[in-house]
């Protein structure tokens, strides 16, 4: 009797252990299909554009990729796809001097894209920089060097870049280059200020201008009548005041002018720095003043002479 007591414990543990051993195994698959999502996941570099990766590459970026590749990595670089996203730089603060993202090279995955800022379509050196800078990212991640971004790899490679000329830059530390952006910064508020003076000065004259018409109108009626009008001295002052103010107008569209010129050579030269750490900064240039027709006319206003 005891001994068939024993068997039918043994009985019961063997099919309960079956019953939790198999409950288990079922179970398994799921939680790695939940930890493989979740590691799919946290791969996206920005999941916001992980929407395009099915689109087909530009032809005409496509191109150039191939011939950097060739060029000046031996074509060893593997073949993405490489696409224009107006949604870069979307929604970020493009900061004091108006720069922005020119290109983004994105992971989600396995997945791997490059992504460039349609802004560039009208300038084939911004793109070329640019499409040099997401390359090298490609080139270490296919290298197997998955930590590094702007570090020292990335800037041996971005050197040998420049010295092969693959790209239009100039060599410079982050100091430089921010200390110039600073520069640009304050230059750009500065020429605002200059216009805004130059805009008073202009509404000044444009006043005068409104004096002069009725001067002319008291002028023309003088000479209907024979006798009346303004005197001489009158004119002569209205005609002096007149001209300073064109004087200082035109000294200061030119200064302003000058100022701008430098401002723009300045924003080409931080623009092909080759320490940038997203892609090309692209800043707003200067245009040169011209609120109301460029320089005025330093000639007396005309009037007619009395009879």
């Amino acid at each position: 009797m005891a001994a068939h007591s024993r068997l039918l414990q043994l009985l019961i543990i063997v099919l309960f252990g079956t019953f939790v051993a198999r409950f288990l195994v079922k179970d398994i698959p799921a939680a790695k299909r939940v930890v493989s999502k979740v590691r799919l996941f946290r791969a996206c570099s920005d999941d916001r554009y992980s929407d395009v990766y099915d689109k087909p590459s530009d032809p005409a970026l496509a191109k150039e990729y191939a011939l950097v590749n060739e060029r000046h990595f031996g074509g060893r670089l593997p073949t993405i796809p490489i696409r224009w996203e107006p949604r870069l730089g979307e929604g970020s603060d493009p900061g004091p001097a108006g720069l922005r993202v020119q290109g983004l090279w994105h992971k989600c995955g396995r997945r791997i894209q490059i992504l460039v800022n349609p802004v560039l379509k009208s300038d084939a050196h911004a793109l070329r920089r640019t499409l040099c800078h997401e390359m090298i990212h490609e080139h270490l991640y296919a290298s197997g060097d998955t930590r590094t971004k702007h570090g020292p790899a990335f800037q041996t490679v971005l050197q040998r870049l420049l010295d092969e000329k693959a790209f239009e830059g100039i060599l410079a530390t982050e100091s430089d280059k921010g200390f110039l952006r600073s520069w640009l910064s304050q230059e750009k508020s500065a020429l605002a200020s200059m216009d805004r003076d130059l805009r008073q000065e202009r509404d000044a004259l444009h006043k005068m201008d409104k004096q002069f018409d009725r001067l002319n109108a008291r002028i023309r009626l003088a000479n209907v009548a024979g006798f009346g009008g303004p005197s001489d001295s009158d004119v002569e002052a209205l005609e002096d005041a007149r001209n300073k103010r064109v004087f200082v107008i035109n000294a200061l569209v030119r200064k302003y002018n000058e100022r701008g010129g430098e401002f723009n050579k300045q924003v080409k030269r931080y623009n092909i720095m080759v320490s940038y750490p997203d892609g090309l900064d692209e800043e707003n240039s200067f245009q040169p003043n011209d609120p109301a027709g460029g320089y005025v006319d330093q000639k007396k206003r005309h009037k007619k002479t009395r009879k």
